[in-house]
Parts: structure tokens; sequence; C-alpha cells
């Protein structure tokens, strides 16, 4: 299916369970892969420590 046909045929049609089946067959199934992915890479490891440190920096900028 190509995107101009998507368009035509799925995003201009009402909201209906097998729109709702494709869009999240389509859309949500490669975001979840992608996150697996990232998570288990190793790339966002210590992440909650540094949005820790972020947060606690800002709250320290904004009382000051």
């Amino acid at each position: 299916l190509t995107l101009p046909t998507e368009i035509e045929l799925v995003w201009q049609a009402k909201m209906s369970p097998v729109k709702c089946a494709f869009l999240v067959n389509r859309y949500m199934c490669p975001l979840v892969l992608a996150f697996i992915c990232a998570v288990n890479s190793g790339h966002w490891k210590n992440l909650d420590d540094k949005l820790t440190r972020i947060a606690r920096t800002a709250a320290k900028e904004r009382s000051a």
C-alpha cells in the first residue's frame, strides 16, 4: 500500500474497527519494536539517572 493510496483509502475513511486494526498494525508495531531495540541496545542505559539529574537541575534553576 503506497502512501497516497493509504491516505485516500484509510485516512479519509470513517473510523471503524478495521481502520483501527490497520493503523495499530501499521504504526504501533514498528514504534514498539524500535523502542524495544533502543532499550535493549544499551543506548538508554542510565536514562533514569540522567532524567532525574535534568529534573533536579531544572528545579534548582526555577527556585533560584
